[in-house]
């Protein structure tokens, strides 16, 4: 039978909670943030007509798309039980849909004459950036009331979360819709300001999403994120929103031929948002494990590398600052937190794939989350043994969850270099690991497993290893020139930052431009080492050399040959003219 809703003011009747479902919230809510999105698409679609751009089969959707929120609208309106959509539970909810409603009416209007017109005025394009506002204003409030009416209802369903990832959707019509408005030259000002906002909400979401946030006065706590398949989706999502922001932001500064790209991007990126948001309502979330190309290992494994060397790094300025009066703004602790996101969640640029597993995303909620989230609080203190323990605590988490990945990256292809990036790595993170343990020296600290001896002595062994094979890595074949070349630099560096560290009177500022050198060839060497030794190439190089060098022996003979030719032919020549003379 139909349910009647008792309706006063704001409230909702006791007896909502026992006939609304959570299928039926969840149901609503989605519906709603339809309407935002299709307002906010339909409104693309009119300035795409305004911009001269793909204007008859923009036509077309649109005149589709007008019928169908026009009908969606009165389905919330009046509910549809085939749909499982309910009623508006609240007096306030049913007024902020009446008030869309008429602002959509309008806007329709405007949007039909696009449609017929040839040609649309300024006029028009004022006035419906107007009124889209307006709709999608009321209707986003009437969002949050429906929010708030299933919180109240005690349901099960997760209506805030289901929300905000319906939202998502809709802020990605709305970069699109902002973009145009902005190539068009309508209110540049504040269009900007409007790109801009979208753009920032966008990543909010995003990350409140995958990495939680607290309960609020008005909306519950968001977990975090535990599930690698909707990891693995929110992967794709944020590369294709970022593909679609790096597109709209070229639009919105001139480039109008760029405007294609953000047509073609912004479905897809709509596409993997809505799997996503079935994803975050509890469907969809089972997955196989992930295969990686080799460079996603490589991107992998050089990222574990550098969220090691960053964690000592961080520990180096924190002690420069806090025992000797440095000068930091202690930014490295926010690198080390968006390196460890980069690992934990994927990265489009770096190249960094999400947890190709369960296991591994448990592995890091576990073991690193905890170690890192000390490691944090510790740069917030005062205490210096606190953050060298902390970053000494996060290196060997690192280390022991590597080698996995390293095992596993050696399988899929053994000609990969993993090793090799690897170790070349972390010889940037033990040169900061050397400079920490010299400042805890120089200072009063009194830190314990700290050896100064043995990480100069691991640095030397590791390059030992890296050119000549060993602990797991093979030789540098004969060929490749560029690595010895660059070995030899990497060395002549590694003696002047060595001999300045063991100074006893040696001072920061000498060691830190030691160190800035030495880094600038050990980066230069981790490329090298990224590119795997090629036997049958470098067998070609030498066989072209060599061809070559012949080449120009036969060369030299030959000229060689006229030479002496011309100079024989010519003394010959001349004794001839003698013998007529005579």
């Amino acid at each position: 039978s139909e349910v009647v809703y008792s309706i006063v003011d704001n409230l909702i009747c006791s007896e909502l909670k026992e006939n609304v479902s959570a299928l039926e919230w969840q149901t609503a809510i989605f519906a709603v943030e339809d309407q935002n999105y299709l307002i906010a698409q339909s409104t693309q679609l009119f300035m795409q007509i305004a911009l001269g751009f793909e204007v008859a089969r923009s036509q077309v959707d649109l005149t589709v798309l007008t019928e169908s929120v026009a009908q969606d609208f009165r389905e919330l309106i009046e509910g549809n039980l085939d749909k499982n959509l309910i009623v508006p539970p609240t007096q306030g909810i049913a007024d902020l849909l009446q008030l869309a409603l008429a602002a959509w009416d309008d806007l329709a209007t405007e949007l039909k004459r696009a449609v017929r017109s040839s040609e649309i005025p300024s006029t028009s394009v004022k006035e419906v950036a107007r009124l889209s506002r307006i709709s999608l204003s009321n209707v986003k409030q009437a969002v949050k009331l429906y929010v708030k009416a299933g919180l109240i209802s005690g349901t099960e369903a997760p209506v805030y979360v289901v929300d905000i990832t319906a939202a998502q959707r809709s802020l990605l019509a709305k970069l699109a819709k902002e973009t145009s408005l902005l190539s068009y030259g309508y209110d540049p000002e504040r269009s900007w300001e409007r790109l801009n906002e979208t753009r920032r909400d966008f990543l909010s979401t995003h990350w409140k999403l995958l990495l939680g946030a607290p309960a609020t006065e008005t909306y519950p706590k968001v977990e975090k994120t535990k599930n690698v398949c909707i990891v693995q989706q929110m992967f794709h999502v944020l590369k294709d929103f970022e593909l679609l922001e790096i597109a709209a932001l070229e639009v919105a500064r001139g480039d109008a031929q760029k405007l294609q790209e953000v047509v073609e991007l912004e479905p897809l990126a709509v596409k993997e948002m809505k799997v996503a948001m079935r994803q975050y309502s509890g469907f969809n979330i089972t997955c196989d494990d992930l295969s990686y190309t080799d460079d996603e290992w490589e991107g992998l494994v050089g990222e574990m590398g550098k969220f090691r060397a960053l964690t000592q790094e961080a520990a180096v300025e924190f002690i420069l600052t806090n025992e000797f009066n440095g000068s930091s703004d202690l930014l490295l602790g926010d690198l080390v937190l968006e390196s460890e996101k980069r690992i934990k969640f994927g990265s489009r640029s770096p190249i960094v794939p999400p947890p190709y597993s369960q296991k591994v995303l448990e592995q890091f909620i576990e073991e690193i989350d905890p170690t890192l989230l000390d490691f944090m609080d510790a740069l917030k203190s005062a205490d210096s043994l606190r953050v060298v323990a902390g970053s000494i605590s996060l290196m060997k988490q690192v280390d022991k969850i590597k080698k996995e990945f390293l095992r596993k990256a050696g399988a899929s292809n053994p000609s990969l270099p993993i090793g090799r990036i690897d170790v070349a790595s972390k010889q940037i993170m033990l040169t900061h690991k050397i400079f920490k343990e010299k400042l805890i020296m120089m200072s009063t600290l009194n830190a314990t497993g700290i050896s100064l001896e043995t990480s100069l002595a691991e640095f030397e062994a590791n390059q030992r290893y890296l050119r000549d094979g060993g602990n797991g890595l093979d030789a540098v074949i004969l060929h490749r020139f560029d690595i010895f070349k660059e070995y030899d630099k990497v060395m002549a560096k590694w003696q002047v930052y060595k001999d300045t560290i063991l100074e006893k009177r040696a001072d920061i500022e000498s060691i830190q431009t030691a160190l800035r050198e030495l880094i600038v060839e050990l980066e230069i060497a981790l490329q090298l080492y990224t590119i795997p030794d090629d036997p049958l190439r470098a067998e070609m190089q030498w066989s072209i050399l060599a061809y070559t060098l012949i080449g120009v022996f036969v060369c030299a003979v030959m000229c060689v040959a006229c030479v002496v030719y011309r100079r024989y032919g010519g003394h010959k020549e001349k004794l001839k003219q003698e013998q007529a003379q005579v």
